[in-house]
């Protein structure tokens, strides 16, 4: 966090770098809290992300799992 904080970011979203079953972010003893929100998300959600990422500035928008059900209930899937 100290990285992205001292680099400009306003907030931080952490992969695991192994595939392994999601474990709880901490920070080193005697370290002192980050000034920005940050989420720990999974090495595969991590990678898919990755993906999505273009140059330039990003949004990201963080939401309760049952609203991102509801948003995509409402959307038109077709087949390509």
């Amino acid at each position: 966090m100290h990285n992205a904080q001292q680099a400009g970011a306003s907030a931080a979203i952490v992969y695991d770098d192994t595939f392994e079953p999601l474990i709880i972010m901490s920070k080193p003893l005697g370290h002192s809290d980050p000034g920005i929100p940050a989420v720990f998300v999974s090495q595969k959600t991590g990678i898919v992300m990755q993906k999505f990422l273009t140059s330039g500035r990003v949004t990201v928008q963080i939401i309760q799992v049952r609203q991102a059900m509801a948003a995509l209930s409402q959307c038109t899937w077709t087949a390509s």
